[in-house]
């Protein structure tokens, strides 16, 4: 029960699989879904601050910007994703410091 990885022996070094805790969607300050997203991506953001101008923003593997999405005063947020190219791509909402990974 329960996770695994195999790892096969590699000389001279030490294996071992290195992780964090997923953190409730509540401290994250919001949520991410479907991921992998095909055409739409839904984001629930939490504690929304009313008239903060809070603004979901999208970077490829580079760090360029994709595109930035004003959220507006309610807690979901759906984005378009059929126009981006397979890949990974960073959410970051913009006056606090989250970060959700997403893949397309």
């Amino acid at each position: 029960t329960g996770s695994f990885q195999t790892l096969f022996p590699t000389f001279g070094t030490v294996n071992s699989v290195l992780g964090i805790n997923n953190l409730p969607d509540e401290l994250a300050g919001f949520a991410v879904y479907p991921n992998p997203a095909s055409y739409m991506l839904h984001v629930t953001v939490y504690d929304v601050q009313q008239n903060h101008n809070d603004v979901i923003v999208m970077y490829n593997m580079l760090g360029q910007k994709i595109d930035a999405v004003p959220v507006p005063n309610c807690e979901e947020l759906i984005i378009s994703t059929a126009r981006l190219t397979d890949g990974v791509y960073f959410l970051k909402l913009k006056n606090n410091v989250h970060k959700v990974v997403v893949a397309r």
